[in-house]
């Protein structure tokens, strides 16, 4: 009888770490609020700027961070050449930020950043005899890993524009929601 009641304890027991073991770990992330601005320069002076506000949850050290993605733009209608005819295709023009944070503890956050930009560039500065004729867009594109704490705003990047010397800048801010 005790041999038994030994068995059906161990029996329970059993059954009782294979629910636990069933059951999904708890994953802590904490909320994140981030403005990322891109500002357009000519020169100094300043002839652009686009926010881009949005949230994303910083996942802790040794869990795999979920990506945030925010997009906003337009299309706009090229003329191709498809065997040898004339045809329209359309090329997205506009921003992108994907975004993912891992909390690092004491307060610091670890977020990786891919920015990409395009833009229709302005035609008024080409020649008359000028060999392009449809649009001429620009492209800016950039990943970049950086550690923050709350409340901090700092500039990612910077990069000039080779044919036009316009200047873009990259500034992020991160505030914790709570």
């Amino acid at each position: 009888m005790k041999r038994r009641m030994t068995y059906v304890a161990a029996v329970l027991l059993a059954a009782t770490s294979a629910k636990a073991q069933d059951k999904p770990a708890v994953v802590s992330e904490t909320p994140l609020r981030l403005q990322v601005v891109m500002t357009r320069f000519e020169g100094e002076k300043k002839v652009g700027s686009l926010p881009y506000t949005f949230l994303v949850n910083a996942a802790e050290a040794g869990t795999p961070p979920v990506s945030k993605v925010i997009a906003m733009g337009v299309q706009v209608p090229i003329t191709v050449m498809v065997r040898d005819a004339p045809t329209v295709a359309f090329k997205d023009v506009g921003s992108k930020v994907v975004c993912s944070a891992t909390s690092l503890g004491g307060g610091r956050y670890r977020l990786h950043l891919e920015v990409e930009q395009s833009t229709v560039a302005d035609q008024g500065s080409r020649s008359p005899g000028s060999a392009i004729s449809g649009p001429v867009l620009r492209q800016f594109k950039d990943s970049v890993d950086v550690v923050m704490r709350d409340g901090q705003t700092t500039q990612t990047s910077s990069a000039a524009d080779p044919v036009s010397g316009e200047v873009i800048k990259i500034d992020v801010t991160l505030t914790v929601v709570k």
